[in-house]
């Protein structure tokens, strides 16, 4: 489905935006003293690849001649503004966090549990365009907005251990959805929930590696697009006194629930991408500041050509800290 794999592609962009935070609100911590901090960032994403024939970011997938046509190629570059404001409760170790990208912005909640570990829990709200009908052929398909939710909680250092685990859960609310009214096998409206199970393999402090597994089950009204499938992400990281690298990698496999009415199979995917992350601090010794720069490999492979998708996701932007 267009929810997942947008997500998935953008998963490992989201990390590194994450990881930019976490160290000001430590510092708080051990200052003792209830503060405010945070970060601004500014940049530019440039992506290229093979969109999806369901795709509907790109005026060049507006019209398809057929259901079986070869994917389209797409270049793109967008503005990317991004940020977090946090207050933290030095005596009870808690962090309200207000943050993120453009318009999506969301509320998060960071708590410190002592020996039972440390608890997280996040809500957004964001949109996507998408197309009413995306199975028209030989005519311009119309666009819709789909209204778009998002639930995470997490759980580390469970009991002082290198265990964490997690529950995430997206919505998906597509407006006039042509294609879900015309065969309610395919209807987009439903939810996604994912819970995930991850731990350290190895830790020496600036060197650490990570390994999660997760599954997910989509829910969702229509038959052809609920699934269900695991997945598993591995990540590096790597830093030392002015500078920070993150490598990840992420799988996961999807079987759905039931033939697709327009292709008389039964969809089965498999999505993977690899991304990377330098993060170089005070720059000309710059306090505060630091530059980011990202390049993420994404892929989507379905036994339904129509659902195939390939992109090369890079990234660089100028931050501050306070």
């Amino acid at each position: 489905m267009e929810l997942f794999k947008e997500k998935t592609k953008l998963s490992i962009f989201v990390i590194f935006i994450s990881l930019v935070f976490p160290g000001n609100i430590f510092a708080e911590e051990e200052s003792g003293k209830n503060s405010f901090s945070g970060f601004i960032m500014v940049g530019g994403l440039y992506s290229t690849g093979k969109m999806a024939l369901n795709d509907a970011f790109d005026s060049k997938n507006k019209k398809i001649g057929s259901l079986s046509e070869s994917s389209k190629n797409f270049y793109a570059t967008a503005p990317i503004i991004t940020g977090s404001l946090s207050y933290t409760i030095a005596s009870t170790g808690t962090t309200v966090s207000l943050g993120g990208e453009g318009e999506d912005f969301g509320l998060s909640l960071f708590q410190y549990g002592g020996n039972f570990g440390s608890f997280t829990a996040g809500a957004s709200m964001s949109e996507e365009e998408v197309f009413k009908d995306p199975f028209i052929t030989g005519a311009k398909r119309d666009k819709t907005v789909a209204q778009q939710f998002n639930f995470n909680f997490s759980w580390v250092n469970i009991f002082n251990r290198n265990l964490s685990a997690s529950y995430s859960l997206t919505t998906h609310d597509p407006d006039n959805d042509l294609s879900g009214k015309r065969n309610k096998k395919l209807k987009r409206d439903g939810n996604i929930h994912t819970f995930g199970l991850g731990f350290d393999v190895y830790d020496k402090g600036s060197n650490k590696i990570s390994v999660s597994v997760s599954y997910d089950f989509g829910d969702i009204s229509g038959e052809s697009y609920a699934f269900k499938g695991p997945g598993a992400q591995i990540s590096h990281a790597f830093s030392r006194e002015k500078w920070e690298l993150e490598t990840a990698m992420v799988f996961a496999v999807h079987d759905f629930d039931s033939v697709h009415p327009e292709f008389n199979k039964t969809r089965h995917e498999v999505i993977g991408s690899i991304g990377t992350t330098y993060t170089l601090n005070r720059p000309f010794d710059l306090e505060n500041w630091f530059f980011k720069t990202h390049i993420c490999f994404c892929e989507t492979y379905s036994n339904i050509d129509f659902y195939d998708s390939s992109a090369v996701i890079t990234f660089f932007g100028v931050g501050y800290g306070f």
